[in-house]
């Protein structure tokens, strides 16, 4: 059997912590050595993998009573070209079988789509699972085609020193076959406990730098194939054995008893316009209904789509009961909780700002109710609501302290959105073999009514030294000739970078001396509601703007760079102008 090099999936699974959405869990740890992914290897998506697997072994639906647990342990994996440890925390669920059969689901996270089956002892005290087993199918791409091959579940040994740790790297081999078992206790409460393989916790490495030693044995997987399949770049990389993400220590939790679950009905009529704003500046434009006494919100944030939390109307009152059970966040395979919560002040961050933080209140959040209006609000500065990842640790996808929830009318909406922000000027660089200036924007998603405007209605126009910039396909710009106004969630493949809140917008001419931005609201019957222009003076390191009255001589030519004797009327071209000292400057006008 041959030794492998160390490769990590460079990928986020499911079960590891998102930077962006921190409570309280720890922070990651850095490992020693850069490792990659590569490029012609691809794990089977749940997609693929229901339109059949040529891995015959891979167990994708057991049969059996089914029960949903959390899960956590210490996970291990590459991110962003490092190795990190974090805690691990996610979801699963458990099919218990016929003939004292176990299967667990998603043995290392999410990414693993397959089940692997254990053995219930006969007090049901113990669940033994016998490895290698398959849990993946990965997608190997060659020239010609696709190859499929399992991604085995294993027990992994290190089978080098700490000083080759940090030389050459490590590597690791699958136990022996009468070692390669996992074994999980399970306790009074039904809790699951990996005892073997168990790793104590990591020595520091006597490194000055601190870095950390690698486990000396965990929970892995590596990829079974033939020993004359080779990929990357065709050296000595062959993945009869292959390292992938891992995990250490693992526990399984069942789902607390109290948590409530909604029927969602089938035929809701959903308004696209309700809004969720907050003190702590996380506002959402939601989908809502209401029906027989409930109000229904769905949309929060792209991270927990089709999550459905439900209110109680009770009269000039709405209640929205604390532990409501969403689903599951299907990249990070996380369960999605509606908890009430409270605010308080954390360490500043690093930059010295001062930090809000969320606290679990265990508490129904009840709020006013404006049936007139459909207005909620929640009068306590210090109370609101997450929708959190974990069911009892805080570690939020979307968070709200003194939310007001609100259906919003034409009137409210048929308004110039709030001025945008210009965010950076970036003076002139080379790049495709000619200069580019650089505008970044930002576009807040209030209008001056303070009602949540859909990006998708919002529009963008620039200005170029007072005059509006018209986007010309000649000039690089992926869209119709003369086009003034543009979506802001529009991008091109090159030039517009639009991200509804985030706009950037690149510029291949020189001596521009302002810049400026203005915005508008599309109304369902056409109207334009514009915000006011913001601009900025503007300095480039290429010729600068030359004063009207100081212009001796102009000259113009066509978007090829060929000298014009005279523009038609309308026509697009670059203005040189030259002054008395000699000093020359350029700018894009339609004659």
């Amino acid at each position: 059997m041959k030794k492998s090099t160390l490769f990590l999936l460079s990928l986020l699974t499911a079960s590891m912590a998102s930077a962006q959405w921190v409570g309280d869990e720890p922070a990651s740890r850095q490992f020693v050595r850069n490792v990659a992914m590569p490029e012609n290897m691809q794990i089977a998506d749940a997609k693929v993998l229901s339109r059949g697997t040529t891995v015959d072994d891979l167990i994708l639906e057991p049969q059996g009573r089914q029960e949903l647990y959390s899960m956590k342990g210490v996970g291990v994996n590459s991110i962003y070209g490092g190795l990190s440890e974090a805690t691990m925390q996610g979801a699963t669920d458990i099919v218990w079988g016929e003939g004292n059969k176990v299967y667990v689901h998603n043995p290392l996270g999410g990414f693993t789509y397959g089940y692997a089956e254990g053995t219930l002892s006969e007090d049901g005290t113990k669940v033994t699972v016998q490895l290698p087993q398959s849990v993946a199918a990965i997608n190997v791409t060659t020239a010609t085609d696709v190859n499929q091959y399992p991604l085995k579940l294993s027990v992994m040994k290190k089978t080098t020193t700490p000083e080759e740790d940090r030389e050459v790297g490590p590597e690791y081999l699958p136990a022996p076959e009468e070692e390669n078992v996992i074994i999980y206790e399970i306790d009074e409460n039904g809790k699951w406990i990996q005892t073997s393989p168990y790793q104590e916790g990591f020595e520091p490495d006597p490194d000055p730098m601190g870095y950390l030693l690698y486990p000396e044995e965990m929970l892995s997987c590596y990829i079974y194939a033939p020993s004359d399949v080779i990929y990357g770049d065709g050296g000595d990389y062959y993945i009869e054995y292959w390292y992938g993400y891992c995990n250490l220590n693992q526990e399984f939790t069942p789902l607390p008893d109290d948590l409530i679950v909604y029927d969602i009905p089938e035929d809701l009529e959903w308004e696209k316009s309700w809004s969720v704003t907050s003190l702590s500046a996380w506002n959402s434009l939601v989908n809502g209904a209401v029906k027989d006494g409930l109000i229904y919100l769905e949309g929060f944030s792209d991270m927990v789509a089709g999550a459905v939390v439900v209110g109680e109307i009770e009269g000039d009152k709405v209640r929205f009961r604390d532990k409501q059970f969403l689903g599951i966040q299907p990249m990070l395979q996380r369960y999605i909780t509606f908890r009430g919560s409270y605010t308080y002040e954390g360490e500043p961050d690093w930059m010295g700002n001062p930090t809000l933080l969320f606290g679990l209140t265990n508490e129904d959040v009840i709020m006013d109710y404006d049936a007139k209006t459909q207005t909620l609000t929640l009068n306590d500065d210090k109370k609101g609501f997450i929708l959190n990842s974990l069911i009892e640790t805080v570690y939020y996808f979307v968070a709200y302290n003194r939310p007001t929830i609100h259906y919003q009318t034409a009137a409210d909406l048929n308004a110039a959105p709030q001025n945008p922000t210009l965010a950076g000027w970036y003076d002139y660089s080379e790049w495709n073999d000619g200069p580019f200036f650089a505008l970044n924007f930002e576009i807040p998603m209030l209008n001056v009514n303070g009602a949540i405007i859909d990006y998708n209605n919002i529009y963008y126009r620039v200005f170029v030294d007072g005059e509006p910039f018209l986007f010309y396909s000649d000039e690089g710009y992926d869209v119709e000739d003369g086009t003034e106004w543009l979506c802001s969630m529009f991008s091109d493949s090159q030039s517009i970078l639009g991200y509804g809140d985030y706009v950037s917008v690149y510029f291949f001419e020189e001596g521009i001396s302002e810049i400026g931005v203005q915005t508008a609201y599309l109304a369902e019957d056409g109207t334009m509601y514009m915000s006011d222009i913001v601009s900025e003076v503007v300095g480039t390191t290429g010729v600068e703007s030359v004063l009207e009255n100081s212009i001796v001589s102009k000259e113009y030519y066509d978007m090829m760079g060929r000298k014009v004797l005279s523009p038609k009327a309308g026509s697009l071209v670059i203005e040189v102008a030259r002054a008395a000292d000699g000093t020359v400057s350029a700018r894009k006008i339609v004659k």
